[in-house]
């Protein structure tokens, strides 16, 4: 789970949370999806599975986290607390 600052193209800011998912059942993810038949696809460039260490990939964190150890292993929920950083 992430907490931020997002400023708003209005230039107001909200409070947000991301909660992150490991997915186990990919093959139900990996089908064409049309885009433009989804209430946010025009936001999206591609839908695909990535390595989040080589990846250019937001939040920053999941670059640097070792993933592997949080799915294998029993571990709290890890909470990152971005709301004292500068607004992205």
């Amino acid at each position: 789970m992430q907490q931020f600052i997002f400023t708003h193209r209005n230039g107001k800011q909200s409070e947000k949370m991301e909660l992150l998912f490991h997915v186990t059942n990919t093959a139900d993810f990996q089908r064409d999806i049309d885009l433009s038949a989804t209430s946010h696809g025009r936001e999206l460039t591609r839908v695909s599975f990535i390595d989040p260490a080589t990846s250019d990939l937001l939040p920053d964190f999941l670059q640097k986290v070792n993933i592997r150890s949080h799915i294998n292993t029993n571990q709290p929920v890890l909470l990152i607390n971005n709301l004292r950083e500068h607004s992205r």
